[in-house]
């Protein structure tokens, strides 16, 4: 598993090192500068040098990871037929002569004003341990309708996390929500910090860490990235996401 690919590995971020600019900090590993300014790579592997008086850095391409599969014995899938109609997949339902069911096994089916509604979470919620899966929800008020995870509402707003790594924060009558990306639920295999929200002003950021200037909240989108704030202004750095073939259904 390439040791998480360096971006979840202890120590990894502590060369990471962010230096002022006339643009704001610029963080990462090797930092160097130039009259022009300073220039980090985002990788510990990357190098960087100085040119003509010109700071640059050069990083190696990131390795690919394994991509994502379904699970080795995934729960047996189940057909329903109503009105000559058939479907199949999980958690199927049946409803005023209609019929149908989700395409994974953490799917969810519900009848919403009148109508059968599936609904399914990105693949890479599969490819985990079983031991891992956590049921989905959903939410609703008198004209939304929302599944998934962590679901909240809010005056006129419903919404959900994809993802039970993810979270969803109300302001104001709406509702904010944020998921890692699929890369790094993958290459971490769920081990995973929970994820925050920051509200600054009428401002929902959210991501695991956090800073705000001037009613403005950010957020780093890795647990290893880091936040700098200088002259008011706050920068919000990470190190690459690995790549991820797409998943094969």
């Amino acid at each position: 598993m390439i040791a998480a690919l360096l971006l979840l590995i202890p120590g990894q971020a502590s060369g990471v090192v962010c230096l002022s600019s006339a643009q704001g900090p610029v963080c990462g590993y090797h930092c160097v500068t130039s009259r022009n300014g300073p220039a980090c790579a985002r990788t510990a592997a990357g190098r960087c040098s100085i040119q003509g008086n010109v700071a640059s850095c050069v990083d190696p391409p990131e390795p690919a990871v394994p991509a994502p599969q379904p699970a080795p014995s995934p729960p047996p899938t189940q057909c329903v037929t109503q009105g000559g109609k058939t479907a199949c997949g999980y958690g199927c339902l049946t409803f005023n002569g209609t019929a149908a069911c989700a395409a994974t096994p953490l799917g969810r089916c519900e009848v919403w004003q009148g109508e059968l509604v599936c609904w399914d979470p990105p693949l890479v919620l599969t490819s985990l341990p079983q031991t891992q899966w956590k049921r989905a929800q959903c939410e609703h008020n008198f004209t939304q309708q929302a599944c998934g995870y962590h679901c909240k509402a809010s005056g006129d707003d419903v919404a959900c996390a994809r993802t039970w790594f993810g979270v969803c924060e109300a302001n104001l009558g709406k509702v904010t929500c944020w998921d890692p990306a699929e890369p790094l639920i993958w290459s971490a295999q769920g081990d995973l910090p929970l994820p925050r929200c920051l509200q600054s002003g009428d401002a929902v950021a959210c991501g695991y860490t956090c800073d705000h200037s001037y009613g403005q909240p950010v957020c780093t989108a890795t647990p290893r990235g880091r936040c700098e704030k200088n002259d008011g202004n706050v920068t919000c750095w990470d190190p690459p996401l690995p790549y991820v073939p797409p998943p094969q259904r």
